[in-house]
C-alpha cells in the first residue's frame, strides 16, 4: 500500500491510499490548528474527514470552527481567520455571534465587532452578561462606549432596561466595568435605566451607586427592601447607609428589628469544639445603616 505523508501542526500523518487508514489526530495538533486558526482543518475534523485520537475532539473542533467563523463573518470558513472585526458582515454579527460559544478571546473579538458595527443596544444586551468582572467591556472600554450606555439607558428606562434573560448579569459586568474605569459620572442613566427595572437589575446596580455616590439611587434601594429575596434587602440596607438620608431610618429600623432571614453561623470555641451562631444579615445590615445615617443627622 501506498502512503502519502503530510505535515500537521508539527506532526506527520500519513494518509493510507486504497484499503489503508489514518493515524488519528493527536490533542496537540488540535490545539496547535486552533491557535493557527486553521479552519480548513477543523473542518475537516468535525466533518469526521479525519480520524482523532478521543472522542470529544471532535466536538472540540466544531466549536472552534464555528467562533473561527462567527469572528471572521464568513460561515463557509474560507479565509474567516484574521478578518478586521471593523470589515465584518454587520448584517450577520449577531446571529453569527449566537451560532458559537467562545472564551474571553471571542468575546471580545465580537464585541469589537457589534461595537464596530454600532449594535450598542445588541452589545449591552447580548453580549454584556458573558463573564466577570466587566473585563469584555473594559477591553473595548472608549469615550463612544460611555456614550451609548448613557443612550442605551435612557432610551431603555424602566421595564426595558436589560430585559433580557440574563440581564442581571449584564448589570453588574456594566457596573464593574464603570466602576475599574473610573466612570463615575454615570448616576443619571444607571438611575433612570434601573428605576421600574427587573429586580435582579436594580439589585446589581447598586455597587456602582454607592462607588459612584449617586444619591438620586436611593429610591431604588427602597425598591428592595421588600424584596422577596434576602440578599436583595441586605444590599439595599448596606446602599442606603451611603446614598439614604435621614428619611429612610424608620424603615430601616423596622426590619433592623422584624426581618426573618437568618443563617447559622459555624464557629469555634477555645476547646476546639466547633458550634453554630444563628445570624440574621439583613437585620444586621439595616441597623448599621440606620445608626450611620443617625450620626449623618
Amino acid at each position: 500500500m501506498r502512503t502519502r505523508r503530510v505535515i500537521v501542526g508539527g506532526g506527520l500523518l500519513a494518509f493510507g491510499l486504497g484499503c489503508g487508514t489514518i493515524f488519528p489526530v493527536r490533542s496537540e495538533q488540535l490545539n496547535d490548528a486552533k491557535a493557527r486558526k486553521d479552519v480548513a482543518f477543523l473542518k475537516k475534523v468535525c466533518d469526521g474527514d479525519l480520524r482523532v485520537q478521543y472522542d470529544g475532539m471532535k466536538h472540540e473542533a466544531c466549536e472552534a470552527q464555528k467562533q473561527l467563523e462567527a469572528v471572521g463573518g464568513n460561515a463557509s470558513g474560507d479565509g474567516a481567520a484574521g478578518v478586521p472585526a471593523g470589515k465584518a458582515d454587520c448584517s450577520t454579527v449577531v446571529e453569527r455571534y449566537k451560532s458559537a460559544r467562545g472564551d474571553r478571546e471571542f468575546q471580545i473579538a465580537m464585541a469589537k465587532q457589534f461595537a464596530a458595527c454600532g449594535k450598542y443596544t445588541e452589545l449591552f444586551e447580548v453580549v454584556a452578561h458573558w463573564g466577570d468582572d466587566g473585563k469584555t467591556l473594559i477591553a473595548i472600554d472608549d469615550k463612544q462606549l460611555e456614550d451609548e450606555f448613557d443612550k442605551y439607558a435612557l432610551s431603555h428606562a424602566g421595564p426595558a432596561f436589560l430585559n433580557v434573560e440574563h440581564g442581571k448579569h449584564a448589570m453588574r459586568n456594566i457596573g464593574d466595568w464603570l466602576e475599574k474605569k473610573k466612570h463615575l459620572g454615570h448616576c443619571d442613566a444607571v438611575v433612570k435605566g434601573a428605576t421600574g427595572a427587573k429586580e435582579g437589575v436594580r439589585a446589581w446596580s447598586l455597587p456602582y451607586l454607592r462607588e459612584a455616590n449617586c444619591t438620586n439611587g436611593a429610591p431604588i434601594a427602597i425598591s428592595l427592601l421588600t424584596s422577596d429575596y434576602g440578599l436583595s434587602r441586605k444590599w439595599a440596607c448596606h446602599a442606603l447607609a451611603d446614598i439614604g438620608d435621614a428619611s429612610v431610618i424608620p424603615k430601616l429600623n423596622i426590619l433592623a428589628s422584624t426581618d426573618g432571614w437568618s443563617e447559622l453561623q459555624e464557629g469555634r470555641g477555645n476547646s476546639g469544639a466547633t458550634y453554630a451562631t444563628k445570624v440574621y444579615p439583613v437585620r444586621d445590615a439595616c441597623a448599621a445603616a440606620a445608626g450611620k445615617l443617625e450620626l449623618r443627622k
